[in-house]
Formats: C-alpha cells, sequence, structure tokens
C-alpha cells in the first residue's frame, strides 16, 4: 500500500504534516483492499466552515497519481482535540462526495477518544457519516518520544532523580497560552504562601487575546472555594502577576509544545500540569504537557479532561495516585475537578516532599523515564499500525468500487 500525500492537490495549501512520515515507516502491510492510502491534514474543528475548508483543486491530478487503483483516504487530526459537531459531520459528507468515496473509506487519525463516541450517538449525523472509521495516532506523545533519545533527555532525568530533592522548588507549572483553568490556577499559585516553591509562567504575549469573558471562565473554576477572589481581582492579579517568564524562551505556543526546558524539570519536584482542555467529558485526550514531567522523572497533578489518568496508565506510565490521591480526575464537572485538584496541589506545596526519596519511588521515577528509550515508541507506532489495518479490512459493506478513477 502506498501513501499519498495530497496536499498539493487541495487548497489552500497547508505546510502542517505530522503522522505522515511515521505512516511511511509501518509497513510492510497486509492486502487490505486498498492499494493507496491519501493522507491529508485537516483541522476538523474548521471542518463545517466555508472559509477554512480544503477543496480538492486538482482532481485531474489526483486520479493520474491513483492511475485507477483502490484508495482510501486518512484526515490527520492527531494534533488536536476536536469535538463532534454537526458542523463537522456535515463537512465529514462533503469531503466522501468530493472524493467519490464510501464513507467506511474515509478514516479520521485523532487523539480524542470521545470523537468516535458522540459522532455515533448524534442523532443528526447522516447514516453514512457514522460507518466513518478512527485511526489511532497520538502526535505528542510520538513527538515527545522522537525527541527523548535525540536530546539526551533520559539521561538528564535518571541523573536529576537520583541527585534527590535539594534545593528544587516543589511545583513546576508551565503555560505557554492563556484558558480560564490556566488564569485560575496561576492566580492560586501567584497568591500562595509558599509562593518561593513555585515556578510558573504564563506567556505574557497572549494575554491581549484573553478577553474578559475568558476571566470569567476562570472564575467558574473558584466554585465552592474559599479562595475565590473577585472578578477585578482575578483579572488584575494574573495581569500583574509576578511570574517567572525570564527562564523560558517563548515563541510561538505551537514551538513551545516541541520543546522541553531540561533545566526546568531538573530545578523542580513536581508538575502541576495545565492541559489544553479542562472539558466535562466533551474532549478525552492528553497532549505533550502531561507527558513531559513524566518523561523527566516528576510525578503531575493534571487540571485537563477527566479521566486522564487512565490513559497515562494505560501506555504503562506510573502516575503515583497512591502518593498523590488521583480522585480528583474522576469529577466530570470541571469547576469540581479544579477545586479537588488544586487541593492535591497545596498538598504537595505544604505537605513533605521526603517520599520522593524513598528507594522505592525513585525506581518508579526511572521506570516512566525508561518508557521514553525506545519501548514505548515502538508500542505506540505498532498501535497506530493495527488500527489502520483494523480500519481497512475489507468487509461487506465497504467492499464496493471504489471511484475517483
Amino acid at each position: 500500500m502506498d501513501v499519498v500525500d495530497i496536499d498539493r492537490f487541495l487548497a489552500p495549501r497547508q505546510a502542517a504534516l505530522n503522522l505522515l512520515p511515521t505512516l511511511k515507516s509501518l509497513g510492510p502491510w497486509p492486502d487490505l483492499g486498498v492499494d493507496v492510502l491519501l493522507y491529508q491534514h485537516f483541522e476538523l474543528h474548521r471542518l463545517g466552515f466555508d472559509r477554512a475548508y480544503r477543496r480538492l483543486a486538482d482532481a485531474d491530478g489526483l486520479r493520474r497519481v491513483i492511475g485507477g487503483r483502490r484508495f482510501a483516504l486518512l484526515l490527520d487530526n492527531a494534533n488536536e482535540g476536536a469535538a463532534y459537531t454537526p458542523h463537522i459531520g456535515a463537512g465529514l459528507d462533503r469531503i466522501a462526495r468530493e472524493f467519490e468515496i464510501p464513507h467506511e473509506r474515509l478514516l479520521i487519525a485523532t487523539t480524542n477518544e470521545a470523537f468516535q463516541r458522540r459522532l455515533k450517538a448524534c442523532e443528526r449525523v447522516p447514516a453514512a457519516v457514522k460507518t466513518v472509521r478512527f485511526v489511532h495516532h497520538h502526535h505528542w506523545l510520538t513527538e515527545m518520544l522522537r525527541i527523548a533519545p535525540a536530546e539526551g533527555l533520559p539521561d538528564i532525568a535518571h541523573r536529576v532523580i537520583e541527585r534527590g530533592i535539594g534545593g528544587r522548588r516543589r511545583v513546576l507549572c508551565l503555560n505557554s497560552s492563556a484558558r480560564a483553568h490556566r488564569y485560575a490556577l496561576v492566580y492560586l499559585l501567584a497568591h500562595h504562601p509558599r509562593r518561593e516553591e513555585v515556578f510558573v509562567t504564563l506567556q505574557k504575549g497572549n494575554y491581549a487575546k484573553f478577553a474578559r469573558d475568558k476571566v470569567a471562565g476562570a472564575m467558574g473554576m473558584f466554585d465552592n472555594n474559599r479562595d475565590v477572589p473577585d472578578f477585578e481581582t482575578l483579572e488584575a492579579a494574573v495581569h500583574g502577576a509576578d511570574l517567572d517568564e525570564s527562564e523560558v524562551a517563548f515563541q510561538s505556543a505551537g514551538q513551545f509544545a516541541k520543546s522541553v526546558e531540561a533545566h526546568l524539570y531538573e530545578r523542580t519536584l513536581t508538575s502541576a500540569v495545565t492541559e489544553t482542555e479542562m472539558s466535562a467529558g466533551r474532549q478525552r485526550r492528553f497532549t505533550e504537557k502531561s507527558i513531559k514531567p513524566l518523561m523527566m522523572g516528576q510525578p503531575i497533578v493534571v487540571f485537563g479532561n477527566p479521566r486522564t489518568l487512565p490513559l497515562l496508565k494505560e501506555l504503562g506510565l506510573d502516575v503515583f495516585d497512591d502518593w498523590l490521591d488521583g480522585s480528583y480526575d474522576a469529577i466530570v464537572d470541571p469547576g469540581d475537578r479544579f477545586v479537588a485538584a488544586w487541593t492535591v496541589l497545596k498538598s504537595v506545596l505544604e505537605g513533605s516532599p521526603d517520599w520522593l526519596e524513598r528507594r522505592d519511588v525513585r525506581d518508579r521515577l526511572h521506570a516512566n523515564v525508561t518508557r521514553f528509550e525506545g519501548s514505548l515508541l515502538a508500542e505506540e507506532r505498532e498501535r497506530t499500525r493495527r488500527s489502520i489495518v483494523a480500519a481497512l479490512t475489507p468487509s461487506d459493506a465497504a467492499d464496493r468500487p471504489l471511484l475517483l478513477s
């Protein structure tokens, strides 16, 4: 099976290609009833809007490449967490018609495990769209697995674990862009009595993008929390907070996602992870933000989507929920989950860190780091390969002649 990037046949052109190198490394493929897998990176959250729709601009050129062979189309959304909406359903239907392809030969690579469930459950989704198939690929995990050995990060992490806790701040909280739950947590950390034990950033350049209604969203994270500030106090305090920006070479949020600030992990003990979303279950995914600390030998407290910790455990990673109460992670309501996670993080700030000196705990931290030295990357690639095989295995519904030839 050939893998073909079709970006040059689309308009507007788009340079961001994520899954393509991995796809080309996964062969040889069994007979899947498909000779060509067309690859297209797509921002699914914009799929239903004409202004962002990438149309097939050179159908004749694509036909020549396919040459009458059987094909399927893979839409790569693996670096995003798009939630299903009726707009997206209509967009997928339009793509199937445009490429003259059965819906069951339309594949979506996504990290959001809730996407498929919501598509299947939505009553307004056409029956044909419900036959769209899903492929597992975790772009940010694969990216971290690629970076780790190339930059010698496991060696650094192993050394830091053995060095012990002396001279290190309790908490690291890295934020490159402004979101409601980040605003709320930055406020609490910046005003905690043990502020000197925290290394916290929030990229100043993104403040202008953070409207007052987002500050109101941050207020919602303080429901039933005795630490709640009023609106004006929160807005002024975060803008004027004394943060640790000078230690981080911020460029863009995308660039920040691909870098690992090893010098900061060397100087801190535990990470307060502020994920991209803190949803009520509409999203079920994690990003590189949860991966980096585990890769660098730190335990984590996650301010993100519900049931993130089990997803990390499925990768064979230790989340230390026997030491850091992980019950917050199962709470569906974002405000309640925020308050519960903050309670755990306060225990990190106010309690003793001596448990991190225990030999058994150090061994578990080392085991997490070791997962990034090769074995996890091989497992993740095989998981992606198996999911593509499963999605393309011929069935009665998918055995119809393929078109655009």
